[in-house]
């Protein structure tokens, strides 16, 4: 029973009693008139209909049946939803005693006009005194129980709906204006109840006999009640709606919007500007595309013209907020941006963050849509939505529900900025971007390079596309004469009029439209004013510099003193192999290791107080400066590169050569990144966290415990695997491993466990080995094994099991996409085994790492049967790498139809079945062949195909052959159904046949009824290839020939007609077609 029930069943409960109570207590005349009645007599028709209307409802709820939701507060909901019922229960049976009265007094009244002094003077003509005062008392009981418990249930779960509330508000800080007000309107909300709540038990209840004064009136027994479950489920909505978008949201979200720099001034103003009031003769019009629907608009430019700060100013402009909530009128605007970054974290850059951010900013705008839209994710409670990991189908299935959406009372406008910055297919971006333009009330507005995909997909127009470069003239000369006026030296030396001008249109002319090289050129110029350079030394330096960005990032990495070489190839490299911006501490840590590569073990676990850190960041943030001259630069904590263009350049064979060359020797960047987050991780504190939960195993949130193991692993995985380098990182991790353990003692590390009772040291470590094998930490862990055989003994779950479960769940969330790990191949050579039995605790049943990972496996398949995906889980050589280590082609599955649960199928059938089932499959035939071909090699029972099938239905299927036969026919069926204009069907009809003769011949030798397969097989196949899966079927075509001859021979009428043959007519119906029309139909 949800809130609204049980406050329901106390309403209800409470307007029974009152209306008993008031009228067994009543002084007024009851009337039964033969015609008419008196406003100021109760009517006994009347009391009847209601008592009526009290039984009915008290009924539906003692025979409603389900639990109080855990969403619903209130701790004691469960025992006060059990005694509601009770008393519900007891009040049904009075009024059912009551109406059995008031029927009798109908009966006795006849036709004849009949009147009472009361209700209470007419019961005693059917009932005794006593047992009137005895239901009065009864009744009178019920009415103050149910007030005093309704009070303090309302009381209660407003207090704790507020407290709830009220811990949601942090997570909320970072919310837009809109959603903080719902917050503010709920919250006060809330508390206005709880005041009114008060004022009531203060008027009814009397605390000092704990007792009733009074009954409650209607309305404020509707307070109490529909309005106390109607203000809970709120809260409970806008708490689930918080886990929502908490699930979502990514601290990297809003981080390269808040990295770019803001436009200069006036900049931009001619975006808004009409083609009457532009210099420019091909002016793009923005303005006018604001207001209307239609086709997306691109922005693009060369790099560095400043293509982002436009995007960050139109979304910021207040004239495009206007336009925009002018052509969505009368509905709603809801704005969304999106900021691509190649030089951030992975997500940063990814297809997921950028619909985990449309989403995050559109349901935080209409939160009231997040329940159609999320679907059965919203089935779940608040506290599992928390931490949900969305898939790349929830994702794109969520946005493109949006799209869909009609008739709702919103527009939206999506811009979306480095498309060029994305990392994956650009033209799968694009086409899913324009996908979702398609709708009307959808606006949308991109940027990115003038690459030619995105010219393809969006620059057709070109009234709805620009080329800023060709358009910012005069924002760069505003930008460079206001960079050069700004500098307190400027007036001492411009002396001569024009000075100013000539050099601003010198470095306007120069700049080709792009933004950065004008600011690294100010940038050298203001430094050449700090070193009091007059007016010649400063032409000189402009003259100085490359038109060219890759030129100039030369220029000024050839400016660097030789001094500084070796720290600033490594600082560079280690930025360029990081995954994203790393925090300041990371380059601290890494300059400690050209006077000892040894610093980590130096450092015991301990937090580093707030000044420490704060010193850090001022010393280390100059010694960047002098070492990557601005090339790198700290921005609120963290290093980035100054621009993408620098990432770009420093990436190319040339630069990574010439950086290589510099580094001093054995340098390897992910072995210093692994020294560094060793160190950095040491020095952090870590709050309460559930190592052991799903979310903990891949989570990438840095600034958590588990999200530091995760990156160090990451970095400890891309390192080679020669000695020199596996020997310090073994030391490395190995102290890690110590760390941990310390940390977790003396409780900078604080662990909590959601579903055990976990606290040790000891389970720390078990963790931490853990998130070895899942980090395919291969090289490592076999050093480990090799010294300490017991070493993974303490894990949950074998190890195997560990590894495959992680690898099927990573494939199907795109996480692997190619070789298996090989931290498998390393326990299996360390004799961990596939077969090993494994009894479940509670159940008692027991499986093995095998039969776990087959069932997964099959069971992701048929949920969700992606082709590609299961064409990567075959290209891995996963499968036959199992069966080489004697995994067992026998072991059962369970289930394999979406219709029909079977259970108890030999793996080698089920795979087999998968040909009917994945789409695509014939794309990787020879993949899937060998694997086929290696499971009847290693001892596939082929008689098994004769055994029983237990069904969890009922099913005409009773056997693994008739449920082959069945879904063989059903795919000849859907076959035919199906056009064939690309010649997928005969590609996949090809496959089909292989599969089959390769079944057929290693069938040979077992009792198998190919014979039942021939009418689906003529259905599906034309007369080529019939021929040669008949003849692998040792169905040879002249046997078939016969087998047709014989049953389609018209029968003579002197002929003997065995009852065989007449058996085997009838069957057929006397269908005379010849032999080589049966071959070729269909």
């Amino acid at each position: 029973m949800d809130p609204m029930s049980i406050f329901g069943l106390a309403s209800n409960v409470l307007q029974f009693v009152d209306f008993s109570f008031k009228l067994l207590n009543s002084t007024q005349k009851l009337y039964m008139p033969a015609s008419g009645v008196s406003g100021q007599c109760q009517h006994l028709g009347s009391v009847h209909v209601k008592l009526l209307e009290f039984s009915t409802e008290l009924a539906d709820y003692e025979t409603s049946s389900g639990t109080v939701r855990t969403a619903f507060n209130c701790p004691s909901k469960s025992r006060n939803e059990t005694h509601f019922r009770e008393v519900a229960k007891a009040c049904q049976q009075d009024c059912e005693r009551l109406l059995v009265i008031v029927e009798k007094l109908k009966v006795g009244s006849g036709k004849k006009r009949r009147w009472w002094l009361s209700f209470s003077k007419a019961i005693l003509e059917v009932w005794a005194s006593k047992d009137l005062e005895e239901l009065k008392a009864q009744i009178n009981n019920h009415r103050n129980d149910m007030t005093l418990r309704l009070c303090a249930m309302s009381c209660e779960n407003v207090n704790l709906s507020i407290t709830e509330l009220q811990k949601l508000k942090i997570e909320t800080n970072s919310a837009n204006e809109e959603r903080l007000q719902q917050f503010h309107v709920l919250r006060d909300s809330l508390e206005d109840l709880h005041r009114e709540i008060q004022h009531i038990k203060a008027q009814v209840i009397d605390n000092e006999r704990y007792g009733v004064r009074r009954g409650l009136e209607q309305e404020e027994l509707d307070l109490l009640t529909a309005k106390t479950a109607s203000l809970s489920l709120s809260e409970q909505n806008f708490e689930k709606e918080e886990a929502v978008l908490s699930s979502l949201n990514f601290p990297q979200r809003i981080r390269r919007y808040e990295a770019i720099p803001e436009a200069h001034q006036k900049s931009f103003r001619w975006i808004f500007d009409g083609p009457e009031q532009s210099k420019y003769s091909s002016e793009p019009r923005f303005r006018e595309w604001l207001g209307v629907s239609g086709k997306p608009f691109w922005i693009s430019g060369r790099p560095g013209s400043g293509k982002s700060t436009l995007m960050k100013f139109l979304a910021n402009a207040p004239e495009t907020m206007s336009s925009l909530s002018s052509w969505a009128s009368p509905k709603r605007l809801i704005f969304a941006s999106h900021y691509f970054w190649s030089a951030g974290s992975p997500i940063q850059r990814s297809r997921e963050g950028l619909l985990r951010s449309l989403l995050y900013s559109f349901l935080s705008q209409a939160p009231e849509m997040i329940a159609s839209i999320c679907g059965k994710l919203w089935e779940k409670d608040a506290p599992g939505l928390h931490h949900y990991s969305w898939s790349f189908t929830d994702l794109e299935t969520s946005l493109y529900r949006i799209a869909k959406l009609n008739q709702i009372s919103v527009k939206f406008c999506f811009f979306v900025d480095g498309l060029d910055e994305f990392e994956g297919d650009s033209s799968t971006l694009s086409q899913l971007l324009l996908d979702l333009s398609r709708n009307a009330d959808i606006k949308l507005c991109v940027s990115s390079r003038p690459w030619n995909t995105f010219e393809d997909s969006f620059g057709r127009n070109p009234i709805y596309k620009l080329y800023v470069h060709e358009l910012t003239l005069d924002d760069i000369q505003m930008y460079a004469k206001s960079r050069l006026l700004e500098h307190p030296r400027w007036s001492d030396i411009a002396t001569e009029a024009g000075l100013v001008e000539d050099l601003v249109f010198e470095i306007t002319r120069r700049a080709q439209g792009v933004f950065l090289w004008v600011f690294l050129v100010t940038q050298l110029l203001r430094e050449g004013l700090t070193n009091y350079d007059s007016i010649a030394d400063l032409w000189k330096r402009l003259e100085s510099v490359p038109v060219d960005l890759e030129l100039f990032f030369r220029h000024i990495l050839s400016s660097i003193e030789p001094f500084y070489h070796e720290k600033m190839a490594g600082t560079l490299l280690i930025a360029l192999k990081a995954e994203r911006p790393l925090p300041i501490e990371f380059y601290s840590y890494h300059d400690l290791e050209y006077s000892d590569e040894n610093y980590v073990f130096q450092h015991d676990p301990r937090p580093l107080r707030d000044q420490e850190i704060k010193n850090l960041h001022h010393s280390t943030a100059r010694r960047l400066n002098g070492w990557c001259k601005g090339l790198i630069e700290a921005r609120d904590g963290e290093v980035e590169f100054l621009h993408r263009t620098v990432k770009d350049f420093l990436q190319t064979r040339d630069m990574m050569d010439f950086l290589k060359d510099r580094s001093r020797r054995g340098f390897h960047p992910s072995l210093s990144l692994c020294r560094a987050s060793i160190a950095w991780t040491k020095g952090r504190r870590f709050f309460k966290e559930d190592l052991w939960s799903k979310h903990a195993r891949w989570n990438a949130e840095h600034y958590t415990f588990s999200g530091s193991i995760h990156e160090i692993f990451e970095f400890a995985a891309s390192l080679p695997g020669e000695a020199e380098y596996q020997d310090p990182l073994e030391i490395l991790l190995d102290d890690l491993e110590s760390s941990a353990q310390k940390m977790f003692k003396s409780g900078q590390l604080q662990v909590i466990a959601s579903h055990s009772t976990r606290t040790s040291a000891q389970d720390v470590r078990t963790f931490y080995r853990q998130f070895v094998i899942h980090h395919d930490l291969s090289d490592y862990l076999s050093r480990k094994i090799a010294c300490d055989a017991e070493y993974l003994a303490d894990s949950d779950q074998p190890p195997l099991s560990m590894v495959l479960h992680d690898w099927v769940d990573g494939a199907f969330e795109e996480r692997y996409l190619g070789q298996y790990p090989n931290t498998l191949e390393c326990l299996l050579t360390h004799d961990e085994s596939l077969n090993e039995l494994i009894a479940d605790e509670l159940s008692g049943a027991t499986t093995t790492p095998w039969t776990d990972f087959i069932n997964h496996l099959i069971g992701q398949l048929m949920k969700a049967p992606n082709g590609y995906i299961f064409a990567n889980i075959l290209n891995s050589g996963l499968i036959s790498l199992l069966l080489r280590y004697n995994a067992d082609p026998n072991a059962c599955i369970e289930g394999l139809s979406s219709k029909v649960y079977y259970s108890r199928i030999p793996f080698w059938v089920g795979w087999l079945l998968l040909i009917f089932h994945v789409p695509n499959l014939w794309r990787c035939q020879d993949q899937y062949l060998r694997d086929l071909g290696q499971l009847f090699e290693v001892g596939a029972n082929i008689k098994l195909i004769n055994s029983h099938v237990d069904t969890e239905i009922a099913s005409k299927v009773t056997s693994l052959w008739m449920l082959f036969c069945s879904e063989l026919d059903k795919f000849a069926t859907k076959i035919a159904g199906l056009g064939n204009l690309d010649g997928t069907n005969d590609k996949q009809l090809d496959f089909v046949a292989h599969v089959l003769i390769k079944f057929a011949e290693a069938a040979k030798n077992d009792v198998v009824d190919w014979n039942a397969t021939v009418p689906s097989l003529r259905r599906l196949f034309p007369q080529g290839q019939l021929r040669r899966v008949l003849e692998a079927m040792s169905i040879s075509v002249q046997a078939e020939t016969t087998h047709m001859r014989k049953r389609f021979r018209r029968p003579t009428p002197d002929a003997g007609d065995s009852s065989a043959a007449k058996r085997r007519r009838e069957s057929v119906g006397g269908d005379e077609r010849t032999e080589r029309q049966l071959l070729v139909s269909d």
